[in-house]
């Protein structure tokens, strides 16, 4: 009996599947290569991109740190303070009021000025570019992960740093 009171039910459902349209073996693999497409895209997105504002190190940092003809400073444009100091095989930086510490990538071009073209940290990369041998004028670019710049300057590259 209680088969009978179902009976109307898987009725509807058929039915219902029935007015449905079927889809061909081409266009349901068309529409599950759309989804994974999409759930593929989804997978790869990068997260928001979060611009760094490198602050100067203080003074007395970088008279304790670059003592020697390794060192180098870093100073943008329009500015008078340290903000990336090298110390032969690294780097110093302070980014959120906090120290961030950079390891030379000696794969990397050792510039004329004894600082390397490159170098690496926990979260983020820094590249120096000095034009030539002799020339004070550089260009500092922080990226993040994702090889994306998240700051970028011109400016003097003082070697040695003091």
């Amino acid at each position: 009996m209680r088969d009978a009171k179902c009976l109307p039910l898987m009725v509807l459902f058929v039915a219902l599947a029935a007015c449905g349209k079927s889809m061909t073996p081409a266009e349901q693999k068309a529409e599950d290569d759309r989804a994974v497409a999409q759930v593929e895209a989804t997978e790869r997105a990068l997260p928001p991109l979060r611009p760094v504002s490198p602050q100067p190190l203080p003074r007395t940092f970088v008279a304790r740190h670059a003592v020697g003809s390794r060192t180098c400073a870093f100073v943008p444009k329009g500015q008078a303070a340290t903000v990336a100091l090298t110390l032969g095989a690294r780097a110093q930086l302070l980014i959120d009021g906090q120290p961030a510490a950079f390891a030379a990538d000696t794969g990397s071009t050792k510039l004329p000025s004894g600082a390397w073209s490159h170098y690496v940290g926990k979260a983020l990369a820094l590249a120096l570019a000095q034009p030539g041998a002799g020339s004070p004028i550089a260009k500092l670019v922080i990226s993040d992960p994702y090889n994306r710049a998240v700051y970028a300057a011109t400016g003097m590259l003082r070697c040695p740093a003091i």
